[in-house]
């Protein structure tokens, strides 16, 4: 068997195809925000539950030191947000936070689209570098 190494190019379009379903989720997370109940939570989770299990499956391959703290601080937030959401669908632990629930829910959107802006800052790098550095 031959080596399989992810190249710019195969990591540049691993990275687009990424942000496609991850902005999927989060337009599907929007509407859903406002009203909360189990549908926000529940997709809220798969998203985040995803996103921590690449965090201990994938290898950070990040070269660049700005996109290695943003890695750290979403993995730090992101678990939490995981596990807050997964507790949020139980109706017992989402009335303890009733009175507060929009902005809740605004800071765990926050959470997921800072995922996604991380990505998009590194399809921009790898964009560059396959478009510009590379060619010559």
């Amino acid at each position: 068997m031959g080596d399989i190494s992810v190249s710019t190019n195969n990591d540049y379009a691993y990275t687009g195809i990424k942000i496609i379903f991850n902005l999927i989720s989060v337009f599907l997370l929007f509407p859903l925000m406002w009203s909360g109940g189990i549908d926000y939570y529940r997709t809220l989770f798969i998203f985040l539950f995803g996103k921590t299990i690449d965090l201990f499956f994938m290898k950070n391959k990040e070269e660049h030191f700005l996109l290695i703290v943003w890695n750290v601080f979403n993995q730090i937030i992101g678990i939490i947000a995981c596990a807050f959401s997964f507790c949020a669908m139980v109706a017992s632990f989402s009335k303890l936070f009733g009175i507060y629930s929009i902005q809740i829910n605004i800071g765990l959107m926050i959470c997921t689209i800072t995922w996604i802006l991380k990505d998009i800052a590194k399809f921009i790098l790898l964009s560059i570098d396959v478009n510009f550095v590379n060619k010559g």
